[in-house]
């Protein structure tokens, strides 16, 4: 039975470099896919974990029943017969059909995300060229990838306090509110005491995050729960850049 971490009342970090808590996920004759289980969150129903693919990791075509997406740490994914970098979220939409695995002669490692509890089904047959896939695409119902240095600018934002910030929207998912962006606190950047409207995540990709319960680092995933008040939240002297992953649409609270 996986472990999970349910509804939690104080922020918690996870790091994608710790060896504890990684698991057999997908085990197969040619090797298996691990995970380390973060977030399974039963009010927002937010699902959230590392996962890594060795080298030569292929899982076939199927489905999920809910939308998700992957932000890919390092080395490089394969779905379908596209191959995405580090650097880059996928959001793939609920039904959408495909096989993924590592690209070839690198492992591959990658955030997962969901935006509600889900299953998994198989396909028989490839759907690729199909009715069905065709349905798909006229909906805009398709995967979408969002690389942290593409050509979408940087929206610059300012607290009630006047620290400026920039944000990159990514995403807002229709059926939960689920936000996604990425994020960028410039140097020495400085947020009083507040508190985010609904539980959300930060994973540091670059710089570092001063926080009331630690300094958090480039792989860190720190989940915070919903209405919890951070009392420091800082830079130092470089920025920090992250992606944010909220569990609904949200606002933040001076305090």
């Amino acid at each position: 039975m996986a472990r999970r971490v349910m509804q939690l009342l104080s922020p918690k970090v996870f790091n994608v470099d710790d060896k504890e808590g990684w698991e057999i996920r997908d085990k197969r004759e040619e090797c298996s896919s691990e995970y380390k289980p973060m977030i399974h969150d039963p009010l927002n129903g937010a699902v959230l974990w590392f996962s890594h693919y060795p080298e030569g990791y292929w899982k076939p075509e199927h489905k999920h029943n809910c939308a998700h997406g992957i932000y890919v740490i390092d080395g490089e994914l394969k779905m379908g017969d596209a191959i995405y970098k580090p650097e880059t979220f996928i959001w793939n939409p609920a039904g959408y059909p495909c096989g993924h695995g590592a690209a070839p002669g690198k492992d591959c490692r990658f955030l997962f995300v969901a935006n509600r509890p889900f299953d998994i089904e198989f396909l028989d047959q490839p759907v690729a060229g199909s009715e069905a896939l065709r349905e798909l695409l006229q909906k805009d119902n398709q995967l979408k990838a969002y690389p942290v240095f593409g050509n979408e600018s940087w929206i610059e934002k300012e607290e009630p306090i006047g620290c400026r910030f920039f944000v990159k929207p990514l995403l807002v998912d229709r059926e939960t509110g689920m936000t996604v962006e990425y994020v960028r606190f410039p140097p020495d950047f400085e947020r009083p005491a507040h508190r985010y409207s609904c539980a959300y995540g930060l994973y540091i990709i670059r710089g570092r995050l001063l926080t009331s319960f630690g300094v958090c680092v480039k792989g860190d995933f720190i989940w915070f729960p919903s209405r919890y008040i951070s009392e420091r939240f800082r830079t130092d002297d470089e920025d920090c850049l992250a992606l944010l992953i909220s569990s609904r649409q949200y606002n933040v609270e001076m305090m």
